[in-house]
């Protein structure tokens, strides 16, 4: 008779943002002497890795670590034949990696006036993708004279490809400040990555 194989972890469409993944399964038999496993991994119909011979105890979880897994769509299975011959392989579970940040098309940050004056409302756009997964939120960071991390303004659940163009209001007390201007990215896995920098001085508004 041959072994029962399940599936423990990852679990069908596992979704994750680290290149290293730990895969258990369980098995049973009722030869207790054991059995030979092969844990598969593969990209559509080309094997990406195979983790084995394993020597396993029926009726017992069994884990090994896959490292170094790129972005992508993967599918794993596990087949094992037991000490008197019988083979058997599992069903398969999808998983899929995104490693990759979201992406800022360069030369897209854009402002609505080099010499921005307070009591006006700054307008900053600029353009994002994704890899794999969707963009969850754009946030947009304004830091005056060396201060850090002031987020100003956020927009949330943003298409794929797409220009983001966010606002700050300049009160009087920026005048002569200097802005240094910044979008941060994360998709829905936690990927980060934050923009190349705008620098503006905002000016005294004309009342003449």
């Amino acid at each position: 008779v041959p072994p029962t194989i399940t599936l423990l972890t990852p679990i069908g469409l596992f979704n994750t943002s680290s290149s290293t993944l730990t895969f258990t399964f369980n098995t049973t038999d009722n030869d207790y002497q054991g059995m030979v496993c092969f844990i598969n991994i593969s990209q559509g119909d080309a094997l990406q890795q195979s983790i084995g011979p394993l020597n396993i105890t029926p009726s017992q979880a069994h884990s090994n670590v896959s490292s170094s897994l790129s972005s992508g769509t993967y599918s794993w299975s596990v087949n094992c034949t037991d000490y008197s011959g019988n083979f058997q392989q599992s069903s398969a579970n999808t998983l899929t990696v995104d490693i990759i940040a979201p992406t800022f098309v360069d030369g897209t940050l854009s402002n609505n006036s080099d010499a921005p004056l307070t009591g006006t409302v700054l307008r900053v756009g600029i353009n994002v993708s994704e890899n794999l997964f969707n963009i969850s939120a754009v946030r947009l960071f304004i830091n005056v004279s060396g201060a850090t991390d002031n987020e100003v303004n956020i927009t949330r659940d943003i298409p794929n490809n797409t220009s983001v163009n966010l606002s700050y209001f300049l009160s009087s007390s920026l005048v002569g400040k200097l802005l240094n201007v910044t979008f941060e990215a994360n998709d829905t896995l936690g990927n980060k990555r934050i923009s190349s920098s705008l620098v503006l001085r905002v000016s005294a508004i004309s009342l003449f």
